[in-house]
């Protein structure tokens, strides 16, 4: 009993002073004429004080019960409608730009229900208190609070988002097939006037006429849209749910009628039948569980969106680089859907549960992702060109969770091309500015890359990239490094030429060249193409800023730098051919060498001064003779010498012997060093 009165009583936010407190200060508020809200808008922030209160009171209750949602909605509406209905008379179809007052009061009645969910976001749904009946009435409480909608769209857009994200997390199919009454109840004067006015004045004429064009529907084209978004994820629902429930019948047929009417809102003719057929085979194969078709589609859907575009008239003038960069805008938006749904594993249907299963899905997820990335990048004349950074970011994203590293390379050419149609489309700059900036960047990303080739251990340690082997890994280095120089030397170039100065592009080529050569000498950076063309590149270079130069003294001063950076150039080359044991190698041959023949000098005849040897002290003593008496005999055998030529001295031996009639011939290993004369001892013997 004690339970059933608990269930049966109302939320704390019921109560009577509460209610009446806010209430009472809603109608003072709403009392003050509308010109003062023209003349002092800032007025509206008194709006702010019970709508704070009444946030505070949400979030300061320890679980959010889904009775308590329920009755903050209602009073949030309570306290709005008097003072929005009272603006909204004078602006609803009035065509009239955006006002302050109502722009602040609907960010003040939009950030209460954003703010309780981001609160609710956060603590997890208190499954215990909610109640699917109180949580049917919040969401419609929801709906009807944007009906009040001011600005023009400001509090109605989020709020039917906020629904639809919920009943579509929930399972509230029935109330989704309600949502479109809610566009026919608050009709066409909400976007008629403020913020959906300005944008609608913002865009191409075409566009806009086209957006509020209800054609063969009952919707404006734009809603037709929203409506056919909803019905398509609602129908998806109701089928993956399986609701045995008897109104799930009844649901499907509303929704695939409101569905029928979305598209009759869109499509303007015939031309558009094949993109209609698109939109229907994508949801019809993720329904199947054949999801690995869905890439492919994308490029079905380009082209049926081009012939769309270009033959038929709604959009019409529009050239066909429009046409292309517009059917490239949604193709991409297309595909990065798909990869958000990857990330949130509903690509498949059914999600993948064995390894081949699993990788397919990740197949089919890069696939699709790459394929609307170069979408983005065909749509560059469009919505102020940015697609193709849209879609640099997601090729380079793509990469480098790939593992694709070869797909860096060419990552520079397309962030140059970027940001210079960006420039190009927003109108930023003269020609010749542009011109230098493409250049510029091209430059700065070529030099980047030159500098990464050098860090092996950086790019070698990359975790997502799993390289073959190291001659791979190694290949790959040398042509990152030499990109990089192809793009350094056209980025310098390309800049200096808009500004006619071709001798600095060449002087600041030179520099880089010469650093990059002398960079291939390190044993940290030691590369052949380093050398190669650094080297022979710098020299040619430098050769080229000196004829480049018109005065003469200037140009020899050139060619005397280009003898420097050649000379500089030789003599690092021959040091490191000396240093290169593969250059200067010494062979060994295998053949004994060849024995040394030498003439036998012939023996003198008599010995002039007798020698005694000491064996001892290995002293030698002579007999006692004047000095005078050696060095005549020394000069006499010098003089022998050079009268005989072909003859030679012999050493006696200890007991001479008479010379042989012929001349002895045999091998003696090379003679040892002759010593100088020993002096003469002055002792006796």
């Amino acid at each position: 009993k004690e339970q059933t009165i608990l269930n049966a009583t109302l939320t704390p936010l019921a109560r009577f002073s509460l209610l009446t407190s806010l209430m009472l200060f809603t109608f003072t508020v709403s009392d003050v004429t509308s010109s003062t809200w023209s003349t002092q808008p800032a007025l509206i922030l008194l709006m702010a004080l019970p709508v704070g209160v009444l946030i505070r009171e949400v979030v300061a209750m320890e679980t959010i019960s889904s009775a308590t949602r329920a009755t903050a909605v209602t009073l949030l509406i309570l306290i709005a409608a008097p003072l929005s209905l009272s603006l909204g008379q004078d602006l609803w179809g009035t065509g009239k730009n955006i006002t302050v007052a109502t722009l602040l009061l609907d960010a003040i009645l939009v950030s209460a229900p954003l703010i309780v969910n981001a609160v609710i976001a956060k603590r997890g749904l208190d499954v215990g208190e909610a109640n699917r009946a109180s949580e049917a009435v919040t969401y419609v409480m929801l709906l009807v609070l944007g009906m009040l909608d001011t600005s023009g769209g400001l509090l109605f857009i989020p709020l039917v988002v906020l629904v639809t994200w919920r009943v579509l997390q929930y399972h509230y199919y029935w109330l989704l097939a309600c949502v479109p009454f809610v566009f026919i109840l608050i009709g066409d004067g909400w976007f008629t006037h403020g913020l959906f006015e300005e944008l609608l004045s913002v865009a191409p004429d075409t566009v806009a006429a086209y957006a509020v064009d209800p054609h063969s529907g009952p919707f404006p084209a734009f809603i037709g849209v929203a409506v056919t978004i909803q019905m398509i994820l609602g129908l998806a629902g109701v089928l993956a749910y399986k609701s045995d429930e008897p109104e799930s019948t009844i649901v499907l047929f509303a929704m695939g009628l409101w569905l029928i009417f979305g598209l009759f809102s869109i499509i303007p003719d015939g031309y558009w039948a094949p993109t209609l057929g698109c939109m229907f085979l994508i949801p019809y194969f993720w329904y199947t569980n054949n999801s690995k078709v869905l890439p492919y589609m994308l490029g079905a859907l380009f082209v049926s969106l081009y012939i769309g575009f270009e033959m038929s008239d709604t959009f019409q003038p529009l050239d066909a680089a429009d046409a292309w960069g517009w059917s490239g805008v949604i193709t991409g938006f297309t595909g990065s859907t798909m990869a958000i749904m990857h990330g949130y594993g509903t690509l498949f249907r059914e999600p993948p549960t064995t390894d081949e299963e699993i990788a397919l899905a990740d197949t089919t997820a890069e696939l699709a992702t790459q394929l609307g990335a170069l979408a983005f990048v065909a749509g560059y004349s469009v919505f102020f060109g940015v697609g193709p950074v849209i879609g640099l970011v997601l090729l380079g994203r793509s990469a480098l969770r790939g593992g694709r590293a070869n797909s860096i390379i060419a990552l520079p050419i397309l962030l140059t091309f970027s940001v210079v149609n960006l420039m190009a489309q927003s109108e930023i700059g003269s020609d010749e500015q542009r011109q230098s900036v493409t250049g510029l960047t091209l430059a700065v990303q070529g030099i980047l890359l030159t500098l990464l080739s050098a860090k092996d251990d950086l790019v070698y340690d990359y975790e997502t990239v799993n390289w073959e082997s190291d001659d791979a890994f190694f290949a790959f280095m040398d042509r990152l490094g030499i990109s990089g120089v192809l793009y350094s030397i056209i980025g310098l170039f390309i800049m200096f030429d808009s500004l006619n100065l071709e001798s600095m592009a060449y002087l600041l080529t030179t520099v880089y060249l010469v650093l990059l050569g002398i960079q291939g000498f390190s044993d940290e950076a030691e590369a052949r193409w380093r050398r190669g063309i650094g080297g022979y590149g710098s020299i040619l270079t430098s050769y080229l800023f000196s004829q480049s130069l018109e005065t003469e003294l200037y140009s020899n001063i050139g060619g005397l730098l280009t003898a420097l950076v050649a000379l500089g150039f030789a003599f690092m080359f021959m040091q490191r051919m000396n240093e290169d044991d593969g250059i200067y190698e010494e062979v060994q041959s295998d053949l004994p060498p060849a024995p040394t023949l030498r003439e036998r000098p012939p023996q003198p005849k008599a010995a002039d001064p007798p020698m005694q040897a000491d064996v001892e002290d290995d002293t030698v003593h002579l007999d006692e003779e004047d000095d005078a008496d050696l060095e005549a005999e020394v000069l006499e055998m010098l003089e022998d010498l050079e009268e005989e030529d072909d003859e030679t001295i012999e050493l006696p031996d200890e007991e001479p012997e008479e010379a042989p009639a012929e001349e002895q011939v045999e091998e003696i290993p090379d003679p040892e060093p002759v010593k100088a004369p020993a002096k003469k001892s002055t002792k006796a013997p």
